[in-house]
């Protein structure tokens, strides 16, 4: 997650597509670069952090589930990611609100 922060630091503005509820950018080059970033955070969170949990002694061990749900419910992006890729995330389609906007 710390290269997704990295990632948002070097594209001001990024930053509400995934926690402040704003949509997609209009703009198509800006578009592709917001969803190319969602797809990172998607990964840990989808893959990543379920890995984690196999590892002995790790600090990140606990499921995260708290954490994933606020993020699906909070980004617009992430959120529309995820349902439109669910074969590719489906351990966070089960944390997706049951409303589409929330």
């Amino acid at each position: 997650m710390r290269e997704v922060r990295l990632l948002r630091l070097e594209r001001p503005g990024t930053r509400g597509h995934f926690s402040a509820g704003r949509p997609l950018p209009e703009d198509p080059g800006e578009r592709d670069g917001v969803v190319t970033i969602a797809e990172l955070p998607a990964d840990v969170l989808g893959h990543g952090v379920p890995l984690r949990r196999n590892v002995p002694g790790s600090d990140s061990a606990v499921p995260w589930t708290a954490c994933r749900r606020h993020l699906l419910a909070a980004g617009p992006v992430l959120r529309d990611l995820v349902r439109e890729r669910p074969e590719r995330w489906p351990g966070l389609v089960t944390l997706l609100p049951a409303d589409p906007s929330p």
